[in-house]
Formats: C-alpha cells, structure tokens, sequence
C-alpha cells in the first residue's frame, strides 16, 4: 500500500505543477484526516472483534449538529457538543450491541440508517455553510 502511495506521489507531482505545493498537501491532508481518524477507530473495533458500519453516519450526525449549533446558538459550544454527541451514539450502539447481546453488524447498520435520517432532519436536505470565523479556525 505504501508503494502506490509514493508512485502516486510521484506520478502526480510530474502529471501536473501544482500538485507537490504546500496549499494543496494541505487540502489533501485536511480533506483526509475524517477518514483517518475513523480508520484508526475502526481498527481498534475489528481487533476487537467487532464490526461497525455506522462511523460514516456518526460522524455526520455529529460534524452538521456542530454546524448547526455554530450557526444558531455559539460557534464555541459546537466545537464542543459535535464530539460529545459522536461519543453518545457510540455509546448507545455499545449499549445496544453488549445489553442486547445483538451481532455488532446488525446494530450498526440498523443505527446508520436512523443516524443518515437523523442528519438529513437536521439539515433539511441541505448544505449547513458554516462561514463564521471562530469556528473555522479548526481547519484554517
């Protein structure tokens, strides 16, 4: 895996000139660190044993309820309450999952499913552009 990583790199950066520049490793990294911090998560369920489908749906009720919070209430609560709320959902599969004694896969594909239709009634459907300073500062 880490030798197509280095010959994308690689064959990126002579593909076109802008792609080795500091601004776009940036965006690269910020666009990727989402993704890598539920890899790492999901790592330490499979060794575990178990199994999770719901990081995607978690992360998405957590990162647009953080928007919305910004947007109505205080930019600096969000920043707190988006990580809280992934906290209690996952709380609530674990919960689930060891109360019930129900397979980890069967939970979390029943809670995606409520946590993508929790989302989609938070933002109506819609793009949450959150564009206040004190609270984009995180990937600035």
């Amino acid at each position: 895996m880490l030798i197509i990583i280095v010959a994308l790199l690689i064959g990126l950066s002579f593909a076109s000139d802008s792609f080795f520049t500091a601004r776009n490793l940036l965006n690269i990294l910020n666009q990727s660190t989402p993704l890598a911090i539920i890899a790492c998560a999901l790592t330490l369920v499979i060794i575990g044993g178990g199994f999770d489908l719901s990081t995607g749906a978690i992360f998405g009720v957590a990162s647009v309820s953080a928007g919305w919070i910004a947007i109505n209430v205080d930019p600096y609560l969000a920043i707190l309450v988006g990580p809280l709320i992934g906290i209690v959902l996952g709380f609530i599969n674990g919960a689930i999952i060891t109360g019930f004694g129900v397979h980890s896969f069967l939970v979390t594909l029943a809670t995606s499913l409520v946590y993508r239709g929790i989302a989609i009634l938070i933002t109506g459907g819609t793009l949450i552009p959150v564009r206040i300073a004190e609270f984009s500062w995180l990937w600035a």
